[in-house]
């Protein structure tokens, strides 16, 4: 009897691990569990080890752009008007961004959404979210869109 319990339990986390290596093969993200919508709410995010991590890389070097105060040369691209650079920019001065924390990604077709949840300079200055969607060809992509929630 007891034997029979180790097998049943042997051949069920064989399963397991089987199912959770085929999800990290064929997804960016492995789990996702979170217990609210509020930036501050507790999250557990698994990224699978085997993702192409080339949008995360380029939203890792427009944000170290904003965070250097480059904020003009950062979002110039994204070919949105001067009154709305502006509102951003004088945002992301208002409230600089000192850490991110990448909480969720989603890829498409076409382009990669990266969900963050940003900090402040303060200590345990806690912010909000911001997205960041990325998209082009492997080797060659860029920023497409950057919404943040002050």
């Amino acid at each position: 009897m007891r034997n029979r319990y180790r097998m049943l339990l042997l051949i069920m986390g064989g399963l397991l691990l089987v199912i959770v290596l085929i999800r990290a093969l064929t997804s960016p993200v492995i789990l996702k569990i979170g217990e609210g919508p509020l930036a501050g709410d507790r999250r557990l995010v698994l990224l699978s080890p085997f993702r192409d991590r080339e949008p995360e890389k380029v939203a890792e070097a427009f944000l170290n752009r904003l965070k250097k105060g480059e904020c003009r040369n950062a979002i110039s691209p994204f070919g949105w008007n001067a009154k709305k650079q502006e509102t951003i920019c004088q945002r992301e001065l208002f409230s600089p961004i000192s850490s991110v924390r990448l909480i969720d990604r989603t890829d498409h077709p076409k382009d990669v959404t990266l969900r963050y949840i940003w900090f402040g300079p303060e200590p345990e200055r806690l912010g909000s979210f911001l997205n960041i969607q990325v998209g082009g060809s492997q080797g060659q992509m860029k920023i497409i869109d950057y919404a943040r929630y002050y």
